[in-house]
């Protein structure tokens, strides 16, 4: 069996592919394969995949059921230590497996992910990847949460681990979110700060290009929080409930998605949500494509209100706001 393999599912992801996959195959450790699941692609994916005459790569065809279920797929066929992400439109460094195999036998985490240098769709550079917060001082308290995250296109982590703690879960738009919670819970994870490749950030992502999926991955972010807590407290986890097309119909502002979980929420856990899912959608803004609204900030305002904040918290608050200033100063007229 080969030490790592990675995990590359793909749903019509012909565009960039040629260029993920000759990164993966140029790496300087040798002792891999590639686990490639084609999540239903009605493009030129598997004709990009089938022209690669490599015996590493193992390609497999479902019909498509969304990421997660793709992810969990491909942990059910590997046969190795190490389990490394990818997207079909990300760029591996050459020396990213030997970096981060020798960073896990180093610092003995579980897994361990690293920085990344963000690109348009043409490949031009728009700064450095990384997570803004000390890693180790994680709150989950905060407005919105500090995470333990470990960026996902780049993260390597232990086979057994993933499915001991029962693999990939619907949070929608924040599964790495609700897996370094869970993956923290149970081990050492680490962040290095070497630069392990290129992401891309273009606006056929979904997360990126629509505001609704801005709202529902920041409400599952910070819904994945609360049950980090609720673990913490020996307490049950509320059920990530919901198809994609179901949050996003759901999801046409804060109130909606956090009522929806109403009958499994206290008064004060609600009112923790809201304000942490806008203020992590105001976050989340400052570097994705959406746009913000006077009724998103009149809405972050009043959730506010009704939560008590710290002096640190405020002015975490106050540094989401900043940015927004500058790029949509009318919003603030």
């Amino acid at each position: 069996m080969p030490k790592i393999s990675f995990l590359l599912p793909i749903y019509n992801g012909e565009l960039f592919l040629t260029e993920t996959m000759d990164s993966l195959l140029a790496q300087t450790h040798d002792d891999f394969d590639i686990v490639v699941i084609d999540d239903g692609s009605t493009d030129d994916t598997a004709d990009v995949i089938n022209g690669y005459d490599d015996a590493r790569i193992k390609y497999h065809y479902k019909e498509n059921g969304g990421l997660v279920s793709a992810l969990n797929m491909a942990l059910g066929m590997m046969d190795c230590e190490l389990v490394a992400r990818i997207d079909a439109d990300d760029i591996c460094a050459a020396d990213r497996l030997a970096r981060q195999s020798a960073f896990i036998d180093f610092t003995q985490a579980v897994a361990v992910s690293g920085r990344a240098v963000n690109i348009d769709p043409s490949g031009n550079v728009l700064g450095i990847n990384a997570p803004e917060q000390d890693f180790f001082n994680v709150d989950a308290g905060s407005i919105p949460a500090r995470e333990p995250y470990l960026p996902h296109p780049f993260l390597m982590a232990r086979l057994d681990v993933l499915n001991e703690i029962g693999g990939f879960r619907h949070a929608h738009l924040a599964e790495d979110t609700d897996l370094c919670w869970r993956l923290s819970q149970v081990d050492r994870i680490a962040l290095q700060t070497a630069v392990l490749g290129k992401y891309r950030i273009h606006e056929t992502s979904i997360s990126n290009a629509s505001t609704v999926g801005g709202r529902v991955q920041a409400f599952y972010s910070q819904l994945a929080t609360l049950n980090a807590v609720r673990r913490d407290a020996g307490e049950a986890e509320v059920v990530y409930k919901f198809s994609m097309a179901e949050a996003k119909a759901i999801a046409t502002d804060f109130d909606a998605l956090v009522d929806a979980f109403g009958d499994v929420l206290s008064e004060a856990e609600a009112a923790h949500l809201r304000a942490a899912s806008v203020m992590k959608y105001l976050d989340i803004s400052n570097w994705r494509y959406h746009r913000i609204t006077r009724d998103d900030l009149a809405y972050a305002r009043a959730a506010l209100k009704a939560v008590e904040l710290s002096d640190a918290n405020k002015e975490k608050v106050e540094q989401i706001l900043t940015p927004l200033k500058v790029r949509q100063p009318e919003l603030f007229g």
